[in-house]
């Protein structure tokens, strides 16, 4: 069974590489888990000076197939979610797509997978934020990170 940090470390790599020097001018995540957690928690609870952009990577689903010669295929699912402050919804999609297409071009991962791809992206409206002072400056980008490795 593959170890889910080993797969976390080239994708938060990645995922920092393809935020900088971005159209706009948008910022960097900030360093170390003020601007990537491999968990979740409550976003409200992110300082907005220090800690967004802030991605959560959390909640792999794995699912395993067996192949010829005695080998098992298994495929694993992570959801990232972005938060952003004060980002309009092109910026967010911005931010989105050049995580795609940065894993499009290094698809292995830097050869910890047979391959990766994203196979879901959105923006989603803050349902929690709704009602509030922050309602429209919150705003948050989803993606689906699937990978596969033989063993």
């Amino acid at each position: 069974m593959i170890d889910i940090n080993t797969i976390l470390t080239p994708v938060e790599a990645i995922w920092r590489s393809s935020q900088t020097d971005l159209a706009g001018g948008l910022d960097a995540l900030p360093s170390g888990e003020k601007g990537f957690e491999r968990d979740v928690r409550a976003h409200h609870k992110l300082d907005a000076d220090t800690e967004i952009p802030h991605v959560f990577c959390h909640d792999p689903v794995g699912l395993s197939q067996a192949q010829d010669w005695n080998q098992v295929a298994t495929r694993v699912s992570l959801r990232m979610d972005l938060w952003t402050k004060a980002e309009t919804q092109a910026a967010v999609d911005v931010r989105l797509k050049a995580f795609r297409e940065a894993i499009a071009a290094d698809p292995t991962l830097s050869g910890v997978v047979q391959r990766a791809w994203v196979s879901g992206f959105g923006i989603v409206d803050d349902q929690a934020m709704r009602g509030s002072a922050d309602a429209d400056t919150f705003r948050e980008g989803r993606v689906t990170l699937s990978v596969e490795v033989l063993e």
